[in-house]
């Protein structure tokens, strides 16, 4: 029997109700995870609906009713992940400020495995999640988080490609996430990537 902990609270922010609907039916139909998904459509209803009720997870779209405030929006509710739902191209270069983003093209399983990151990593306990990671294992989730390749990590931290390569399978093994979505939902969720 699911108890309350184990429903995944989720909004989805999005003007365009193709779009907004469409992402509400690919969570509606996940079996593995209990999710309970709501949409709106402007940024007013999204603030309303956050404070009225806790969500886990917040996919919006980067355009989402032409002034919304990821910097605001990460003041306002530091532990509520936000992931980008971008829908075309030109949305692309400003998703990367937003650390994990989903596209109209992602399929299920991508989606799914984003929201199943989040809630395993609100389900830890407190002690599993102060995992020690050394300083430059940070610097190289941070690189990671920001969307920027190993090569681009090793020539910002002046390092090997190789290096990068072996703190990242580190990484991935201390925090046992081994996607780029996870790692970078996990450094925006303790506040390693700062806008």
């Amino acid at each position: 029997m699911r108890t309350v902990n184990d429903i995944h609270h989720i909004v989805v922010a999005e003007g365009s109700p193709i779009v907004r609907e469409g992402l509400l039916q690919v969570l509606c139909r996940q079996t593995s995870v209990h999710i309970h998904a709501v949409a709106v459509a402007t940024v007013h209803s999204l603030y309303d609906m956050l404070r009225m009720r806790p969500f886990h997870m917040v996919f919006v779209s980067p355009d989402f009713g032409g002034d919304f405030d990821l910097e605001r929006f990460r003041l306002e509710f530091p532990d509520v992940p936000c992931v980008a739902l971008v829908s075309d191209l030109g949305q692309l270069a400003r998703a990367r400020e937003y650390g994990a983003f989903v596209t109209v093209k992602s399929d299920e399983e991508e989606v799914l495995h984003l929201v199943e990151t989040v809630r395993d990593m609100r389900r830890r306990p407190a002690e599993e999640e102060e995992v020690s990671l050394s300083v430059r294992e940070k610097e190289i989730l941070v690189g990671i988080a920001r969307g920027l390749s190993n090569k681009e990590i090793a020539d910002r931290l002046c390092i090997a490609v190789y290096t990068v390569t072996t703190h990242r399978r580190n990484i991935c093994r201390k925090l046992n996430i081994h996607s780029t979505a996870g790692l970078t939902v996990y450094a925006l969720a303790h506040g390693l990537v700062e806008i």
